[in-house]
């Protein structure tokens, strides 16, 4: 199913970028799956270089202080998993599953709305960035340090309120 959506991380869009990125997808996406934004701490990374990097040190030094840290970085190396983890560890396949349980109802409304309308659902990102922080809110995390995507003011994470951006 996921593999299904539009992935700018393999395939740049075509045209005008600015016609493919935008946060009003996202945001009626996130207000779908109950606003995990809103629910959440957020330390927000964005940049050129070292972005993964950073947000390994942050969460370490917020680990290492006793907070339970959530994690969300990109591109993964082996597997999905590796997105998104919790105190260190990857979502496990029955997490994943039951964050994309609450995510894909959403999606597939937002399909049709789209199809209507004669654009696109939401991307690979949105939908990974939704259930990471799906996944977050339930696993009652301190703090989520999240990792921009392509970066840029119009990036998924950027619908987060971060109480620090780095």
């Amino acid at each position: 199913w996921l593999s299904r959506r539009h992935n700018f991380e393999r395939t740049p869009p075509r045209g005008d970028p600015r016609a493919a990125f935008g946060l009003a997808r996202v945001r009626r996406l996130f207000a779908l799956v109950g606003s995990p934004q809103d629910r959440l701490r957020v330390a927000h990374i964005a940049g050129t270089k070292g972005k993964g990097s950073t947000v390994a040190m942050l969460a370490e030094i917020l680990a290492a202080a006793g907070h339970r840290v959530g994690r969300y970085l990109s591109p993964h190396v082996h597997r999905i998993e590796e997105r998104i983890c919790v105190d260190g560890r990857p979502i496990g396949p029955r997490d994943l599953v039951a964050a994309f349980d609450v995510v894909i109802p959403a999606v597939e409304t937002l399909d049709r709305a789209a199809a209507a309308r004669g654009t696109r659902g939401p991307t690979w990102f949105e939908v990974m960035t939704a259930a990471a922080l799906v996944h977050f809110v339930r696993a009652e995390v301190d703090v989520a340090v999240l990792e921009t995507g392509l970066g840029g003011r119009l990036d998924a994470t950027n619908v987060c309120h971060p109480l620090v951006a780095v």
